[in-house]
């Protein structure tokens, strides 16, 4: 009751030697932002968020949409988007002062 297993293994290549190696240019890295410019867009997304909830607000007042649930899901998701602006804001003045701090 043996059986005979008949493997076959794939060819295996010598090793290059160092005089042969490829080196391929990276490609290029997307152009990135400046610090200021990240957050010029992030204040204006949370801006965006906010103008959304005030136009889902008036458009519940003024009676052209009956879905009162929208609205105060885009009350709330401006709400917390504005906290969460302010703690980054914090974050950064506690850095900013930490590096004040920092003696030469």
């Amino acid at each position: 009751m043996s059986e005979i297993f008949n493997i076959q293994l794939p060819s295996v290549e010598p090793p290059r030697s160092p005089g042969k190696t490829l080196i391929t240019k990276a490609p290029a890295a997307p152009a990135e932002k400046s610090f200021g410019q990240t957050l010029s867009s992030f204040v204006k997304d949370i801006n965006d968020v906010s103008g959304q909830a005030d136009r889902a607000i008036e458009d519940v007042v003024t009676g052209r949409t009956e879905h009162l649930h929208e609205a105060i899901i885009a009350v709330n998701k401006a709400e917390l988007s504005f906290r969460y602006m302010m703690e980054i804001r914090s974050k950064l003045l506690q850095a900013y002062q930490e590096i004040q701090r920092l003696q030469m």
